[in-house]
């Protein structure tokens, strides 16, 4: 009985420090990494001109639909080396 308790909590704990460490990304890392270098300027970009980058995120989106392709046929038509 012992032994299937402390599975039981090993597991909440692991659920719990998996939403603690997700919590941790979104709000407090991710803010942070936006005030760095490059992304500091892209996120600057984008609000400054009002530009709504969600788009880009989707995998519906034609400019990702043209670079699957482009990766797909790359994948399939780079030459390999000989051993």
């Amino acid at each position: 009985m012992a032994d299937e308790l402390k599975k039981r909590f090993g597991r909440w704990a692991g659920l719990g420090t998996g939403c603690v460490c997700i919590w941790l990304f979104v709000f407090v890392l991710a803010p942070w990494l936006q005030g760095l270098g490059p992304v500091h300027t892209l996120h600057t970009f984008i609000d400054e001109r009002g530009i709504d980058a969600t788009p880009l995120f989707y995998t519906e989106s034609e400019a990702s639909s043209q670079a699957e392709r482009f990766l797909l046929d790359a994948a399939r038509f780079t030459p390999r080396p000989s051993p």
